[in-house]
């Protein structure tokens, strides 16, 4: 399997300091939910929504907060995350309205549908094209007709000569997490050896291979991406 294991990153101190790490990245962050909540604006009143790869549940407590009638489950390999997640869920009064899961996708009913399925920053994990293909099929199979799958990942054309420059903003907006220079430098040098990092069209192109209609860029920051593309 060329999929990388989530425990190799998402261990228990990751998962601990993951939100303080995150911190500087809230105006990213907030703009993301905030355009996500409006793509999905026209689902019924009582969506349910899957996030996959839901980390410690930062989009569900946002879109929870402006959908009080939508319900979710919450998608967590990561056992350390897993358990953040559900405190955060807690925490933030949810627990009657968000099931959180230890597993993958193949752990869940394969006939349970979603109004709407979300995978953020979790599928450029996985190297081999082949296996993320399966993945979009499988987050397709689990939607009702009319539902959307928003994904966001890092993408990019490393072949652009641009690309060497967006690194560059990139490695500068991991310093502001309070990052060290050298915590930079190996965070460059693992994106670039255990992210599979694809251009735009590549994963329109795969959004699109999995019965997905006209798949939709609806945000861009620096190197992350986000579509949209419904059922």
């Amino acid at each position: 399997m060329t999929r990388q294991d989530p425990v190799s990153f998402f261990d228990q101190q990751h998962a601990e300091n993951y939100d303080a790490r995150n911190e500087r990245m809230t105006a990213i962050v907030g703009n993301l939910h905030f355009l996500m909540d409006l793509v999905l604006g026209d689902l019924p009143d009582d969506a349910r929504i899957l996030s996959v790869g839901a980390g410690t549940g930062s989009e569900i407590i946002a879109l929870a907060e402006r959908r009080p009638g939508w319900t979710f489950v919450a998608l967590e390999p990561s056992q350390a995350m897993h358990a953040n997640c559900r405190e955060k869920i807690g925490t933030n009064g949810l627990t009657g309205r968000c099931e959180c899961v230890n597993g993958y996708l193949s752990d869940l009913d394969e006939h349970e549908k979603f109004d709407a399925v979300l995978c953020l920053l979790v599928t450029q994990f996985i190297l081999d094209t082949a296996e993320r293909q399966e993945m979009f099929d499988a987050m397709a199979a689990h939607l009702r007709p009319g539902g959307y799958l928003i994904n966001a990942e890092i993408s990019a054309d490393i072949a652009s000569p641009k690309f060497d420059g967006m690194v560059e903003k990139w490695a500068a907006m991991q310093a502001q997490r309070n990052m060290t220079a050298e915590e930079v430098s190996k965070s460059i040098s693992m994106m670039k050896q255990h992210v599979a990092v694809v251009p735009p069209a590549d994963i329109e192109a795969m959004l699109a291979n999995s019965g997905l209609s006209n798949p939709t860029q609806f945000f861009q920051s620096l190197l992350i991406h986000a579509w949209y593309g419904r059922k």
